[in-house]
């Protein structure tokens, strides 16, 4: 019998950045959610850096799945949350920097 994986999904809030472990299964959390508030500013190394602090807080993960206010293709944002504000997010690889 295999060990069972570990999966964070997060949510990427304007107020908050939520995060919990999940049974993929049935969509339930394991344990309890963890929430900081988002960066002010809304940097896109900002987000990344409390994305890894709330990973590391509900110890570690195999993978990760984000919740996000834009349009992401293979990890690439292609439209940032409220673009004309956040321009650094433009054609930055969230799935890469997550890992």
């Amino acid at each position: 019998m295999s060990a069972e994986r570990r999966i964070v999904g997060v949510d990427i809030g304007a107020s908050g950045i939520k995060a919990a472990r999940v049974d993929v299964s049935t969509g339930s959390f394991i344990g309890d959610r963890q929430r900081i508030d988002t960066p002010a500013g809304f940097d896109f190394d900002d987000i990344v850096a409390s994305i890894a602090d709330l990973v590391d807080r509900l110890g570690g993960a195999d993978a990760v799945g984000v919740g996000f206010p834009g349009v992401v293709a293979h990890g690439v944002v292609k439209s940032p949350p409220t673009a004309h504000q956040y321009p650094n997010w433009l054609d930055r690889d969230m799935g890469k920097a997550i890992r």
